[in-house]
């Protein structure tokens, strides 16, 4: 956990929740068949993005289910939610990102 900002504003970033749910994401991407819309590596990789944060909640509740120690609970949900927020921000700017480029490969096929 790294406190960012100092005294004026106290903010947790867990590294190992991009870390994981990044690892996820890319055990996913592998682990897709190459068919169709997902032949690339990059649709691939969008396609665990999407998914990731699920297993990355079902982690999180299995551990918070199976801890003992009371004190464990804060630092697992905020694994889980950094992971959670670092896969939808990434999957936002890429489907944003590819919604841009249809739109302007349509334009030009048009013209």
């Amino acid at each position: 956990m790294i406190n960012v900002w100092g005294d004026v504003l106290s903010t947790a970033i867990f590294f190992q929740g991009f870390l994981g749910t990044t690892m996820v994401a890319v055990i996913l991407a592998i682990s897709r068949p190459r068919v169709g819309e997902y032949s690339s590596l990059y649709a691939r990789l969008l396609w665990g993005l999407a998914i990731s944060h699920l297993f990355v909640a079902l982690i999180c509740i299995g551990a918070v289910m199976l801890t003992g120690d009371p004190s464990l609970i804060g630092p697992i949900i905020a694994y889980g939610v950094c992971g959670y927020v670092f896969a939808l921000i990434i999957w936002i700017i890429a489907f944003n990102g590819e919604t841009v480029t249809s739109v302007e490969n349509r334009v030009t096929q048009s013209t």
